[in-house]
Formats: C-alpha cells, sequence, structure tokens
C-alpha cells in the first residue's frame, strides 16, 4: 500500500512538476511582466523540491506508525 500511494503521488505531482519546470519563466513573464523571469527561474527548481515534498509529506507517518522508526528517520 505504501509503494502504490507514492507511485499515485508521483503520477499526480510530476506533469504539474514537468510543466513548471519547463514554463515557468515564460508563464511568468506573460502574466506579471518582465522583473517577474527571474522568479519563474526560481520556481523551476522549487518545483522539484515541492514534488518530493508532495510526494514524502502525506506517507511519512506511515512509518512511525507501523514501527520502523530507523527507516522513517531516513525517509525525513
Amino acid at each position: 500500500m505504501f509503494i502504490k500511494t507514492v507511485k499515485n503521488l508521483f503520477f499526480i505531482g510530476f506533469p504539474i512538476s514537468l510543466l513548471i519546470t519547463f514554463f515557468a519563466p515564460n508563464i511568468f513573464e506573460i502574466i506579471f511582466g518582465d522583473q517577474w523571469k527571474i522568479s519563474g527561474e526560481i520556481a523551476r527548481f522549487l518545483a522539484i523540491v515541492f514534488l518530493i515534498s508532495f510526494i514524502a509529506s502525506p506517507v511519512s507517518s506511515v512509518f512511525s506508525v507501523s514501527g520502523y522508526i530507523k527507516r522513517g528517520a531516513f525517509w525525513k
């Protein structure tokens, strides 16, 4: 069940993260103006971090509940 949840979260978050990674500078520039292009570059890198957080946060409590404290510490 754990692996299935991680896979499902990955398949939900990956397309959104991929779009942000490739198109964030252009989207920021179109919506907010030329001065926001740098923020789009930053968002490009943050999309990867948010994907990892999106996957890890919901399943992080599973290890402590199931008694795998060392695995949970490694996961976090």
